[in-house]
């Protein structure tokens, strides 16, 4: 979503706000604005940011469009004929670093493709259920304080074996990359993955859209994590043409509440 200039930095972020901005450092990874490094710090920041302010600075010294306002005033735009030159020079710069990302930057895993032609997704059952066995694996247990999963990759919270007060943040696709430091966590129980039902959470996401009042998906995520009372499951949708709503799930994929578009 684009926020309006005239909004206030301090403004709380929502979790639509978030995942635009997680999507438009996605986009700065693919064309090589941003190291793999630079990319997961960013993205643990994103999904962690409280302000509009935040979640701006992240995308400010990115390329094309930002996805929130700059807090500052424009300059003035140069002559014309300044950007005749300008232009086609920063077009090809893209195209050289599409390139280079396409015949190196990318996994194996992420070019994976299924029978019917579509890109393999962490949002179906096949690809919930391989992030669930990497935690088990990696960690002896599937337990975390938050697991976010878009189609491309997954983001793991859980505490610091050496240190139960502090969480880390581990970026997940096909493999798992270097933790980074997420803060202190909240003194919530951990979530058990193993006890979610794939299925069924996967077929509410297949069928968000239609819940959603969507008149197509063009995003999706999945966010589990730990509530006061019980753990939180999430579904979020979103389209080009800003409709937006999201989905509150219990553990075993039965509906607890519906926020569709427009309302």
């Amino acid at each position: 979503m684009r926020v309006p200039p005239s909004l206030s930095p301090k403004k709380r972020a929502n979790d639509n706000d978030r995942a635009d901005t997680a999507r438009r450092l996605d986009e700065a990874y693919a064309d090589g604005q941003l190291s793999p490094g630079e990319h997961e710090e960013r993205l643990t920041t994103a999904l962690h940011a409280t302000t509009l302010g935040q979640l701006a600075a992240l995308t400010v010294d990115l390329q094309s469009g930002t996805v929130l306002p700059s807090m500052t005033k424009p300059r003035a735009r140069k002559q014309h004929n300044i950007v005749r030159f300008l232009v086609p020079a920063i077009v090809t710069l893209l195209v050289m670093g599409l390139l280079i990302w396409a015949a190196g930057g990318r996994n194996e895993s992420d070019d994976e493709v299924n029978t019917a032609g579509e890109q393999y997704s962490y949002l179906t059952p096949r690809g919930l259920a391989e992030v669930i066995a990497a935690i088990r694996a990696k960690f002896g247990n599937a337990t975390v304080d938050d697991l976010t999963v878009y189609p491309g990759y997954a983001v793991v919270f859980r505490a610091a074996e050496d240190a139960p007060l502090q969480q880390l943040s581990y970026y997940y696709n096909g493999e798992f990359r270097e933790p980074t430091d997420s803060g202190t966590r909240k003194d919530l129980p951990m979530v058990d993955l193993k006890t979610v039902d794939i299925m069924k959470v996967a077929s509410v996401i297949a069928g968000a859209g239609t819940s959603l009042n969507l008149s197509r998906v063009d995003q999706s995520y999945l966010v589990i994590r730990a509530g006061e009372e019980e753990p939180e499951v999430l579904v979020f949708a979103s389209n080009d043409k800003k409709e937006s709503g999201h989905l509150a799930l219990d553990i075993h994929g039965s509906f607890l509440a519906v926020y569709p578009s427009g309302q």
